[in-house]
């Protein structure tokens, strides 16, 4: 993935690389194991197919712009990102936008009542984060309620299934058996 960084240059770097300095800046090191998985595949997924700084020859860049991404790692999210190489959220074959945002107030929107289109797999869904409050523009996995489901005993498909709604878990990477 190509990276457009602060100073304006362009770094070339592996995709599981740039998660890797995703997830610590979108959600913290000290969040439960199952919902630091879950955004790694929606960091992930939400990286692939971008072309945000296309016109400057970028895919990416390090700020909320597109996601916030540092150099600083964890092991903690190191891991997540190890245990989910590769997944991505797909629906009808193709990969989807998969929005996060820090928390909602009950419940989150649906894609049209927020931007432009209506994404089948971005449906207002009740949440149990317990905020009276929303903080981010209220599409998909609601950052809080995917802690408190990881709490709960909830896995990271399960947290995505929920937060994205007829979204597949598929592997981007092809894997050839040598004859």
């Amino acid at each position: 993935i190509r990276v457009l960084m602060p100073d304006g240059t362009i770094v070339e770097m592996d995709l599981d690389e740039y998660v890797r300095g995703v997830v610590p800046q979108e959600v913290g090191s000290s969040w439960p194991a199952e919902a630091l998985r879950a955004q790694a595949i929606a960091a992930r997924t939400y990286a692939v197919p971008s072309t945000s700084h296309a016109d400057v020859g970028a895919d990416v860049c390090t700020t909320t712009h597109c996601q916030v991404w540092s150099p600083v790692h964890y092991p903690t999210t190191d891991l997540a990102v190890d245990d989910t190489h590769g997944q991505v959220a797909t629906y009808g074959g193709d990969i989807i936008r998969s929005f996060f945002f820090g928390h909602c107030d009950g419940h989150t929107r649906n894609s049209e009542d927020v931007w432009w289109a209506a994404l089948p797999y971005c449906r207002a869904k009740e949440c149990i984060c317990g905020f009276d409050t929303m903080w981010g523009h209220g599409v998909g996995m609601c950052h809080t309620g995917a802690i408190v489901m990881a709490i709960g005993g909830k896995t990271f498909r399960y947290i995505l299934a929920h937060y994205y709604p007829s979204a597949k878990i598929k592997s981007i990477y092809c894997f050839f058996k040598p004859q």
